[in-house]
């Protein structure tokens, strides 16, 4: 008897083995055939993971552990986004690619200055506090703006 109990445990053992066995939290599971995330089996080989989610990169994108639905996105905390259409402001989703950010907010850089997070028409232009100017016209003097210099 016992001789059989130890033949049946290693034909079990190189049968594990054969198949491609790994360890799942405390589950042994056929990795061909599964993904293990986090001790959460999924059916479905060679998929990625977020959090205890399996999921296929060429369909979904992962964000800090919340899966949407797109590839290739870019991240803006939990929120997935085409960066091609958006940007990411201070973990808000704004319309405009490639844009800058003041605060929350996005802006074109070409044609506004942001200053003390709030947006000012006119490009590469100095702040002072809040306000922007020329600085080739301009000074800021203690806190005001001034034309010619201090």
């Amino acid at each position: 008897m016992r001789g059989l109990i130890l033949t049946l445990m290693i034909v079990s053992l190189i049968s594990v083995t054969i198949t491609g066995a790994a360890k799942c939290g405390s589950k042994t599971y056929d990795y061909k055939y599964y993904t293990c995330c986090k001790g959460v089996l999924t059916f479905g080989s060679g998929q990625s993971c977020c959090g205890t989610q399996a999921y296929d990169y060429k369909y979904h994108t992962c964000c800090s552990g919340k899966l949407s639905f797109g590839s290739g996105q870019s991240c803006c905390g939990e929120e997935a986004y085409n960066y091609k259409y958006h940007t990411c402001c201070a973990g808000k989703i704004r319309f405009g690619s490639g844009q800058s950010c003041c605060g929350e907010e996005a802006y074109n850089y070409k044609y506004h200055t942001c200053c003390a997070g709030i947006i000012r028409f006119g490009s590469g232009q100095s702040c002072c506090g809040d306000k922007a100017y020329n600085h080739k016209f301009h000074s800021c003097c203690n806190g005001v703006v001034r034309f010619g210099s201090c």
